[in-house]
């Protein structure tokens, strides 16, 4: 009776881990980049994320697509911020750029 528990237990967490996967999260819109970039991502499966151009991120640099009770989750998603800078004058030239 246990092995049949057991196997049962199997079954069931494969099923699961088989047939849950993310699906993924960005529009192209974002100014976020997923690596690797694929419509869809298998349980266990490490993501990168990084910015487009002049925007800084915010939050994890990487994450796991993970089954969460059966459904696949990529969280929390980071974000992007534009980078903002404060130019440093004298004499009316501008010397440098400081980020704030």
């Amino acid at each position: 009776m246990r092995f049949f528990r057991i196997c049962s237990r199997l079954i069931k967490i494969f099923n699961l881990h088989s047939s849950v996967q993310c699906t993924n999260p960005l529009d192209k819109s974002s100014q976020l980049r997923i690596s690797p970039d694929l419509p869809k991502y298998d349980i266990d499966t490490q993501l990168s994320f990084s910015c487009k151009g002049r925007y800084n991120l915010d939050g994890a640099k990487s994450l796991v697509c993970r089954n969460d009770n059966g459904k696949a989750v990529i969280a929390p998603l980071p974000t992007c911020t534009e980078q903002t800078c404060d130019k440093a004058e004298v004499g009316g030239r501008v010397i440098g750029m400081q980020k704030r």
